[in-house]
């Protein structure tokens, strides 16, 4: 569980530091085409301004949805293997540098599914970027270029309130509490048992943090 959250804190670094040249070539590797910028199994729609210059990018009214498979062909570091779906709805993301001035609106992973050899069910979640009450992160040195985003369960055999902080510095930190949905296999039992005690309703604190 703790794997997929970590999962989801690389994919969400890897789309809010897209370089600018992501509009051109790297696209076409992944068989979407600039202007309708439309594949089989997915798509993408934003409008956007390139500073050249500079490298500074605005996008507004940005849209995507596409298999995890796809992201693979593009160079977000994606590691391989896993499936679901993603999708993303966007009404303003600005990059300066690289790094994300402004970034508003939402990122969903559905049918989240570890590879092999555990091929196991994760569930699906739901991010909301910038978190609507951000909270001081416990491993993330407080900046106010920080990104926040609030992140909870969709579905699946666990229940997750948590925020995700990432930084600059290519720190990230997923912070919160989760609880399993009904019996879990003894070896998840004794993997939760290390987050420490569960509270009355049966939800544990756990923090997830490193460097991508």
């Amino acid at each position: 569980m703790l794997i997929a959250l970590g999962v989801l804190a690389l994919l969400a670094f890897a789309l809010v530091t897209l370089p600018a040249g992501i509009a051109a070539g790297p696209l076409r590797k992944a068989g979407i085409e600039a202007g309708a910028l439309t594949r089989t199994d997915g798509s993408v729609e934003t409008d956007f301004d390139l500073s050249f210059s500079g490298g500074d990018v605005q996008l507004r009214s940005a849209r995507f949805e596409m298999p995890l498979a796809a992201l693979n062909a593009l160079p977000l570091g994606m590691p391989k293997g896993w499936q679901g779906r993603v999708s993303g709805q966007f009404a303003a993301i600005d990059l300066q540098q690289g790094w994300p001035t402004t970034f508003k609106g939402s990122l969903d992973l559905d049918g989240l599914v570890a590879p092999p050899p555990r091929n196991a069910p994760v569930g699906s979640f739901h991010a909301v970027f910038p978190a609507p009450q951000p909270k001081p992160s416990l491993s993330v040195p407080q900046d106010p270029s920080n990104l926040t985003a609030q992140v909870n369960d969709k579905d699946g055999p666990y229940s997750v309130d948590a925020q995700l902080t990432l930084s600059r510095a290519r720190n990230f930190a997923f912070e919160g509490t989760l609880a399993p949905r009904g019996p879990v296999p003894p070896a998840m039992e004794r993997s939760l048992q290390l987050l420490g005690p569960a509270d009355a309703t049966g939800r544990r604190q756990f923090s997830v943090g490193g460097t991508l």
